[in-house]
């Protein structure tokens, strides 16, 4: 519970519910068997990589090396200001 101090200084936190949050909201009704089906198919088809492209784990991997990559980089850029 919020003291009412707090409610008066921040009146956004005041008015939230869970009924009113953003991902309850979006929705009024609830989805019948066949929309939530076609829901799901639509998600795996975004989700599922077309042909020709990288698998996941091969995604991660190409990822992975150029973070790696750019944390070297700034390493490097941060131990020659500190040579300095």
């Amino acid at each position: 519970m919020l003291c009412c101090r707090m409610k008066s200084s921040l009146p956004f936190i005041a008015g939230l519910s869970f009924k009113n949050s953003t991902m309850s909201g979006q929705l009024k009704r609830k989805l019948t068997k066949a929309e939530q089906h076609a829901a799901i198919k639509a998600a795996r088809g975004i989700l599922r990589p077309k042909p020709g492209e990288p698998s996941f784990t091969e995604q991660m991997a190409i990822w992975k090396a150029e973070d790696r990559d750019l944390e070297r980089r700034r390493d490097e850029r941060l131990a020659a200001l500190f040579k300095k």
